[in-house]
C-alpha cells in the first residue's frame, strides 16, 4: 500500500492516543473538470465523513514520482488500486483541483460547505460506473455555450479574447487547450451550475436490486417494476459523467463491427446469477453500480454491439489485478497495415492495430502508465498490402499471455514474445479470425499487463492444441544472456533472400538501429527488433544485394553486486552489466566503403539475419539454420568496436 504522510504514535495532552487517521483512497482524475490530475497540481478530496456529513481535505500535491503528498497526520492519501483497506473499509473519496473546487465554492456561496461537498461528492463519485472503480477517461464533451463561455472569460479578465468569435473557432481553440485553467473553470460553472440546482433536494440515497430496473436516464428518479415482467437483457449506457442510461431489450445485440470512442457499455442478462447481486445507487438524478469486494467488476466494451463473450476465444490472466479492469476493445483485423504489441518482462502491456488512419502507436504509448513506457519493448508485426491475418494463437503461462503467433498469407508464422521452456499446455488458434478482442491498458495501478487476450470469429472455432503442436518461433540462446539480468530478451528472425526492400529504423539521438523490416518479392513482411513505426527515423533501401553489421559495447557503470562470491573480479565482463548497440547498412553495390578504422561485417543477402533486443540492447548476426550462435564471451568484442 502506497501511503503518505504515515502518522506516528500521537497522543493528545493527558497521553492518550489520538484517532486514527482517515484513510482516503484516490485516483488520478479531478472530480470537477475531469482532467488527469498532473504533477505538482495542488489537489484537495472531499470524502464522505459520516452517512450524512461530507467533508473536504487540506490542499497536497502529487510529486514527480508519482506520490501523493500531505502534510497532516489527520489522512492517509493511497492511490493503490488493490489496496485492501481502500476496498473494504475506506472513506468513499474523490479528488479535485484546488482552483476547481474554490471555483465551484464561489458560484454556490450562499450555502454552507457541507451541502456543496456533498454534492461535488455525488458528482464525482457517480462518474464512476461502480465503486471504486477507476475512471474511464472517456472524452468529456466541449460545452459551447457562448453565454457561459463569456461569463468565465469576463471573471478571468480575458474576455477581449473570445468576444466575437464563431462558435466554431471557439470549438478548436477548445480542443487545443482543453487542460488549460481557463476551459476547466467553464467545465466547473457547468459543475456549480448543476449543484445550485439540486440544493432544495434531500440527500437521499437510494438502493434498488438492477434486476427491478426497467428503464431508467440520468436525470430522472430511479423506479421499480417486477423482475418477471421485464425484458431479459439489459444494456448499460455510460459517458463522462458516469451511467447515462439504462435500458432492456427482449434479446441480444447482434454483433456488427464499429467502435466509439467516447462512449461504453456493459451488457447483462436477466438470468444471470451476477446480475442478481447487482444493486444500483441513485442519488440527485444519477446513478452508479455497488460491486461488492467478493465480485469482479462487469465486462466494459466500446462497441454496442460486441460479440458474444461464449462466442470469443480468450487467454484470461486469472491474477486478481487484472480481472479488476475488464475493459475491452474489440478491433477489426481488416484492412490494417500492423500491429504492435507492447510488451514488458516478458507480458503484454499494450496492443496498437496500424490502419492509415491511425499509422503510429505513440497514442496508445501514452496511454500506459510511465512505469510501463519506460521498461517495455515494441515488437512490430507488419502486414503488407495484399496480405492478410490467416491465423491468431495464443500460449500462456498460469494465464498470462505469453506466445502470440501470428500467421499471415505471405509471411508464414510469426511469434511475438519471450521463450520459455516451461510454459503450461493452454494453447489455441484461431484460423481466418475477424477480430482481435483484448483489455485495454490501465492508466495508472499495479496491473501492468493485459489480462485478456483472445480472437473472434464468426467461422470455425478455435483450435484447442497442444504446446507441442504450437508453431516453433526457432528460438536461439541470446549472445548476451549472461549480461541481461532479469531484463526479458526478444528474439526475432528473417530470411534474407528475395529481399525487395529493406527499411532501417534508427534511433534519433545516437543514430543505432533499434529494428529492421524486410519486404519480400512475394507481397510478405517481416520485422526484427525494436521497431517504432512513426517514432524513429527511418532509411529505405531498394533491391539491396548486401548486409553489413557493427555491434559495439560498453559496460554499465553499475557493477554487478554478487554476495555468493567474495572473490569476484569487478573487471571481467561476468561482474558488469555490458549494453550492447548495433549499426545495421543495407548495400545496393559490391563495391562499398565503411569509415576508416571501424570494423564491420559484409555478407551477401543470404542466409538468415537474427536479431536479440531489449530495452536499451540490440544484437543481431546473420547466420544460416546449421550455424551455432556464438556468446558474447566467445566473441572477440574488440573487433566490433
Amino acid at each position: 500500500m502506497v501511503v503518505m504522510s504515515r502518522p506516528r504514535a500521537c497522543k493528545g495532552p493527558s497521553g492518550t492516543p489520538l484517532a486514527k487517521p482517515i484513510h482516503l483512497g484516490i485516483y488520478r482524475q479531478c472530480g470537477i473538470c475531469v482532467q488527469v490530475l498532473e504533477t505538482k497540481e495542488s489537489i484537495q478530496v472531499v470524502y464522505r465523513h459520516a452517512p450524512e456529513i461530507f467533508r473536504c481535505s487540506p490542499s497536497f500535491f502529487l510529486r514527480e514520482d508519482n506520490q501523493f503528498l500531505l502534510n497532516t497526520s489527520r489522512f492517509e492519501i493511497c492511490k493503490k488500486t488493490d489496496c485492501i483497506v481502500c476496498i473494504d473499509a475506506a472513506v468513499d473519496a474523490v479528488p479535485v483541483h484546488k482552483d476547481c473546487y474554490a471555483m465551484v465554492k464561489k458560484q454556490c456561496a450562499d450555502h454552507d460547505d457541507s451541502a456543496i461537498n456533498v454534492r461535488i461528492w455525488a458528482v464525482a463519485a457517480f462518474r464512476q460506473p461502480w465503486n471504486n472503480s477507476q475512471p474511464l477517461l472517456l472524452p468529456h464533451p466541449m460545452n459551447t455555450d457562448v453565454s457561459l463561455i463569456e461569463s468565465v472569460a469576463t471573471e478571468l479578465g480575458v474576455a477581449k479574447l473570445l468576444l466575437g468569435l464563431p462558435a466554431e473557432l471557439v470549438r478548436a481553440i477548445q480542443g487545443f487547450s482543453e487542460r488549460s485553467l481557463f476551459w476547466r473553470f467553464v467545465i466547473a460553472r457547468t459543475v456549480a451550475e448543476h449543484i445550485s440546482k439540486t440544493m432544495d433536494q434531500p440527500l437521499a440515497l437510494q438502493t434498488t436490486p438492477l434486476t427491478e430496473i426497467a428503464d431508467w436516464k440520468r436525470g430522472a428518479a430511479v423506479t421499480s417494476a417486477s423482475s418477471r415482467s421485464l425484458p431479459p437483457f439489459i444494456t448499460v449506457n455510460i459517458d463522462s459523467d458516469g451511467i447515462r442510461s439504462i435500458s432492456r431489450q427482449s434479446r441480444a445485440p447482434e454483433y456488427a463491427r464499429g467502435r466509439l470512442t467516447n462512449v461504453a457499455y456493459i451488457f447483462l442478462s436477466q438470468d444471470d446469477d451476477y446480475t442478481s447481486k447487482l444493486y444500483v445507487h441513485s442519488l440527485y438524478g444519477r446513478c452508479r453500480f455497488v460491486i461488492t469486494p467478493d465480485m469482479d467488476p462487469p465486462r466494459i466494451w466500446e462497441t454496442p454491439t460486441p460479440p458474444a463473450w461464449s462466442a470469443c476465444n480468450m487467454s484470461i490472466n486469472e491474477e486478481h489485478l487484472t480481472r479488476k479492469w475488464p475493459r475491452l476493445t474489440v478491433a477489426n483485423l481488416e484492412g490494417i497495415t500492423g500491429i504492435t504489441f507492447f510488451l514488458i518482462y516478458g507480458g503484454l502491456a499494450g496492443i496498437h492495430l496500424h490502419s492509415p488512419g491511425e499509422p503510429s502507436a505513440m497514442d496508445t504509448f501514452n496511454k500506459l502508465p510511465n512505469s510501463v513506457g519506460k521498461c517495455c519493448v515494441w515488437n512490430y508485426v507488419p502486414i503488407s498490402k495484399g496480405d492478410r491475418i490467416t491465423g491468431i494463437g495464443v500460449k500462456r503461462d498460469l494465464g498470462r499471455p505469453f506466445n502470440i503467433l501470428i500467421q499471415t498469407e505471405k509471411s508464414g508464422p510469426i511469434i511475438v514474445g519471450s521463450h520459455n521452456k516451461a510454459l503450461k499446455d493452454g494453447c489455441f488458434v484461431q484460423a481466418a479470425p475477424q477480430m482481435l478482442v483484448y483489455q485495454q491498458p490501465q492508466w495508472w495501478g499495479p496491473a501492468r499487463e493485459l489480462g485478456f487476450l483472445g480472437t473472434y470469429s464468426a467461422g470455425d472455432p478455435a483450435k484447442k492444441m497442444d504446446k507441442r503442436d504450437f508453431p516453433d518461433n526457432r528460438y536461439e540462446s541470446s549472445p548476451i544472456s549472461m549480461h541481461s539480468f532479469v531484463e526479458t530478451i526478444y528474439f526475432s528472425w528473417a530470411p534474407l533472400e528475395n529481399v525487395a526492400s529493406a527499411v532501417i529504423y534508427r534511433g534519433r539521438l545516437n543514430g543505432v538501429t533499434r529494428g529492421v523490416v524486410l519486404h519480400y518479392h512475394h507481397g510478405g513482411s517481416r520485422a526484427l527488433g525494436h521497431v517504432r513505426v512513426g517514432v524513429d527515423l527511418t532509411e529505405e533501401i531498394v533491391q539491396p544485394i548486401g548486409i553489413c553489421y557493427k555491434i559495439a559495447n560498453r559496460w554499465n557503470p553499475l557493477l554487478v553486486a554478487n554476495n555468493d562470491d567474495e572473490d569476484g573480479d569487478p573487471e571481467k565482463p561476468q561482474y558488469r552489466r555490458s549494453i550492447y548497440s548495433v549499426r545495421v547498412e543495407f548495400q545496393t553495390e559490391l563495391e562499398h566503403q565503411h569509415p576508416h578504422g571501424e570494423w564491420w561485417c559484409c555478407e551477401a543477402m543470404e542466409n538468415n539475419l537474427k536479431f536479440w533486443s531489449m530495452v536499451a540492447n540490440t544484437f543481431c548476426i546473420v547466420r544460416d539454420e546449421t550455424d551455432n550462435i556464438p556468446s558474447a564471451t566467445s566473441i572477440d568484442l574488440s573487433m566490433y568496436e
